[in-house]
């Protein structure tokens, strides 16, 4: 029988438990296609991943002559056309089901707008898999860290038993700022090489995260 290293998980959602790493670079080249300007590649992609997502944009727009909230409507509008048809994938499914029935409380923290979070969570059947789904009241992917500290307080448990997993440094940083373990995967918004560099836990697989969060007995 197989049992949770953890008591408590800090789950992202883009990028970690949904793999829409590839749509997110056709949703910017969409947004750079329709004020006329060429596609960027997923090199490009990883490097200008940042926190808050405005720096990601910097790289691309003099900010001061282009409104950010036009880019995120036109974000959510592609973003929603080519997301139709993404799901969460089978093996991400099981790993939340069997963490579930292994008692594990789970919490998800993103910083995608919350309403939509929630939708695309439902739409996949994984809303009995957490306790709390959290995500962020704008369109700015700003940081998480006080939500997530929040979530790691409220739970009453050692931080050693808590883990936080998530697709970039902004999710290294935060679990190494609250003294909570830490899990990188190399599937999502960053190159998995430069994650690697963050000294924490890595998990280029899905197969290899399993086996960082289970024990058998």
């Amino acid at each position: 029988m197989a049992f949770s290293k953890y008591k408590l998980i800090v789950w992202d959602w883009n990028g970690t438990l949904y793999d829409d790493r590839d749509i997110s670079l056709m949703t910017v080249n969409y947004i750079l296609d329709k004020r006329g300007m060429p596609p960027i590649t997923l090199e490009q992609y990883y490097s200008y991943v940042d926190t808050p997502i405005t720096r990601f944009y910097e790289h691309l727009f003099d900010m001061s002559k282009v409104s950010f909230d036009d880019i995120g409507r036109d974000y959510y509008y592609a973003y929603g056309k080519y997301s139709e048809s993404l799901t969460v994938s089978p093996d991400v499914v099981k790993l939340l089901n069997d963490l579930h029935a292994a008692g594990c409380m789970q919490k998800l923290i993103s910083g995608y707008e919350h309403g939509h979070l929630c939708d695309f969570v439902k739409k996949c059947g994984l809303d009995a898999c957490f306790v709390h789904i959290n995500g962020a009241d704008n369109r700015r992917a700003e940081s998480k860290h006080d939500r997530i500290e929040a979530a790691v307080n409220e739970s009453g448990f050692e931080k050693s038993d808590c883990v936080i997993i998530g697709d970039t440094e902004h999710e290294y940083q935060i679990a190494a700022s609250l003294g909570v373990p830490c899990i990188l995967v190399g599937w999502g918004h960053r190159p998995g090489e430069e994650l690697i560099k963050c000294g924490c836990g890595y998990a280029g697989t899905v197969s290899e995260l399993y086996g960082l969060l289970f024990e058998n007995s």
